[in-house]
């Protein structure tokens, strides 16, 4: 219907509420949902609305270093050249072209200074702490004492650890809470020689500073 053009457009729905709500299937509670929903989205930190760009190449791993690196200040990493991202480690030089040539494109500024019209950056900053540096977790099947496995991703991206998809040679511990399942993740573990931890370890870890061995 040409209501969204682009991203921002999402935060002007209501602008065009009756041809909306005349849709079939919509009405002013599935408005209100959309609205709702958008309202919660405004808040974000300045790695998260760096991911949700979706610059090829580039993971929430991604985004996530180099916010640290310019300490959330989002003018900092807008402006960030092709030599200064390759001084951050994880940043190789295919991701350092995308990311440049992401924002030497005009009109993809112009729907990045859009959406920050509406979208409050969070840009307060925290050293973060280094107890998983140098690590990287896979995390599988179901958790116990974290509610969903973003809250567990954040714990460990908080003190320095990476987590991946996927069990490679660079994966230094499996977690997984069924230590003898027989899952394709846990056979490559095996296969690999890479240890399976369940996410007690972790949270003990966590809890007491203690870096795992």
């Amino acid at each position: 219907m040409g209501v969204v053009r682009e991203p921002a457009d999402i935060w002007h729905l209501m602008e065009h509420r009756d041809r909306i709500v005349a849709m079939d299937g919509f009405g002013d509670l599935s408005l209100k949902n959309l609205v709702n929903a958008a309202e919660k989205a405004r808040n974000v930190s300045p790695a998260a609305f760096l991911y949700a760009l979706g610059i090829p190449n580039f993971g929430r791993a991604n985004a996530i270093l180099i916010a640290k690196h310019c300490r959330n200040s989002w003018q900092a990493m807008r402006s960030l050249t092709r030599d200064e991202l390759l001084t951050i480690d994880g940043i190789g030089e295919v991701m350092a072209d995308a990311y440049t040539g992401f924002f030497k494109d005009d009109e993809k500024n112009r729907l990045v200074d859009d959406l920050l019209k509406e979208v409050r950056l969070d840009e307060s900053y925290e050293e973060g702490g280094q107890l998983l540096e140098g690590l990287t977790f896979v995390i599988t099947g179901s958790l116990v004492n974290y509610p969903n496995r973003d809250a567990l991703v954040r714990d460990i991206e908080a003190q320095g650890g990476k987590t991946a998809g996927s069990v490679s040679a660079k994966t230094s511990y499996l977690i997984n809470n069924d230590l003898l399942s027989n899952s394709g993740k846990n056979k490559k573990a095996r296969e690999l020689g890479i240890p399976v931890i369940s996410e007690e370890d972790m949270v003990r870890w966590l809890r007491d500073g203690v870096r795992p061995e």
